[in-house]
């Protein structure tokens, strides 16, 4: 590297005597550096500069390698320099052939190129836009120039690709030139897309409105909620876990049946209009079972049992059977 550098200082100070352009006079011209590559074709685009450059300020034959080495950096200056260690001694300085040779084997492999070339050949528009497709198009041809001889064969392989909406109207007609296909292609696609557009609008106006569920009148949008009834089924079908229903329905006064107590009734005599602590029959005893109460005409004896759920035991020698009267509770006064 030292002695490349020596030598492009020899050749800007004595430049009048080899009768070309100096170095300065090339780097004025900002020439690209190259390092790597994630393309192929971004290196052939780099050599193609370089050698319009070199061109431009008429570099001599002796001083193209020289000038187009010193602007490869990185990985690229260090396969360069590979390269050139590998050479035999006496062949002397590469020439600008074996200079772009090397450099395309390097970074434009043939298997690569071939792979390029295949995927030219299968593209196709899929899912992008006409310029999308386009763009691609144009970078993939590179790779496969022999597969495009002239504009007929170019056209025919731009309408291969298109969509099916697209395809059939591009066979039909006829096109001057590869750039009139395109124009073409590109305002019919602008043209579905505004009838496409228009459509789903109509569809849109013409849907009926969704309407909100009624709030009651003197209620705020942030205290109202819609009342959600939701039903539930048991998933057994064990009685067990089945929810009871409890219906607080008092019967009519004419539905009465003998033995029953009306509502409100005294729980002493079963009459209707007092309570059982102002009966005007005292020697009706009460007994009280749970939250209802039983009254049992007769002599009463001592219940078997303890607390509220026992068991009321009458004198059946002395009166018999008594008879039970059942009290309905509603809820509200339980």
């Amino acid at each position: 590297m030292a002695t490349q550098t020596q030598l492009l200082q020899a050749i800007a100070n004595n430049q009048g005597n080899y009768g070309g352009s100096s170095f300065g006079e090339f780097m004025r011209t900002k020439p690209p550096t190259f390092a790597t590559a994630e393309e192929p074709m971004d290196a052939e685009d780099w050599l193609r500069i370089i050698e319009k450059k070199i061109t431009l300020v008429r570099v001599r034959e002796a001083d193209k390698v020289i000038f187009a080495a010193n602007q490869l950096d990185g990985p690229a200056g260090d396969r360069w320099d590979t390269y050139k260690e590998a050479r035999e001694e006496d062949a002397g300085e590469p020439n600008w052939e074996e200079f772009t040779t090397a450099f395309l084997d390097n970074f434009v492999p043939a298997a690569v190129m071939r792979m390029k070339k295949n995927e030219f050949r299968r593209l196709w528009q899929g899912n992008t836009t006409v310029q999308e497709y386009l763009n691609r198009f144009t970078q993939l041809a590179r790779y496969a120039t022999r597969d495009l001889a002239d504009e007929e064969e170019k056209i025919d392989k731009f309408i291969k690709g298109l969509n099916d909406e697209l395809r059939g109207p591009m066979i039909r007609q006829d096109h001057d030139s590869f750039q009139s296909l395109i124009n073409k292609v590109v305002r019919l696609e602008n043209d579905r897309k505004v009838v496409e557009h228009n459509r789903k609008r109509r569809l849109t106006m013409n849907r009926p409105p969704q309407t909100a569920p009624q709030r009651p009148k003197g209620t705020t949008s942030s205290a109202w909620r819609p009342t959600v009834v939701t039903t539930s089924r048991p998933t057994a079908s064990s009685n067990f876990h089945r929810p009871v229903t409890i219906q607080n329905r008092a019967p009519a006064p004419n539905q009465a049946t003998t033995g029953s107590v009306r509502p409100e009734s005294c729980f002493n005599c079963g009459e209707y209009g007092h309570f059982a602590n102002k009966c005007p029959h005292p020697n009706k005893t009460p007994i009280r079972t749970g939250a209802n109460a039983t009254a049992i005409h007769g002599t009463a004896t001592p219940a078997a049992g303890r607390d509220l759920f026992r068991t009321p035991q009458t004198n059946r020698t002395a009166t018999g059977f008594g008879r039970g009267q059942v009290n309905h509770v509603r809820a509200e006064e339980a």
